[in-house]
């Protein structure tokens, strides 16, 4: 379990998320271009599930080129706020994307 977090916390949806493949290195770049590139990241964390990052420019955002790595769907909370649900192999591609940034 991730800290702060509960038991139940996470949506159904995410957990049951199955990824386009298993090219874990490849998704987490096409991911960090998709988010505008390591310049356009203020700040970034994840959980089980998700990779969660404040941008400086929400207009570098590409949803499209994000959602063509495979994963289950993007959420912007706010204009700087981006989540990308990438469901339960996110340990996986996680530390990739931490290398690149």
């Amino acid at each position: 379990m991730t800290p702060g977090r509960e038991e139940g916390d996470f949506e159904e949806s995410e957990l049951q998320a199955v990824l386009a493949n298993d090219n874990f290195t490849e998704i987490a770049k096409v991911i960090l271009e998709g988010l505008g590139g390591k310049e356009n990241l203020k700040e970034f964390d994840y959980c089980a599930t998700r990779v969660r990052a404040e941008v400086t420019d929400y207009v570098k955002v590409d949803e499209k080129k994000i959602k063509s790595a495979g994963v289950a769907g993007v959420i912007r909370p706010s204009k700087t706020s981006v989540q990308v649900i990438v469901g339960p192999k996110g340990q996986d591609i996680l530390p990739l994307f931490f290398r690149r940034v």
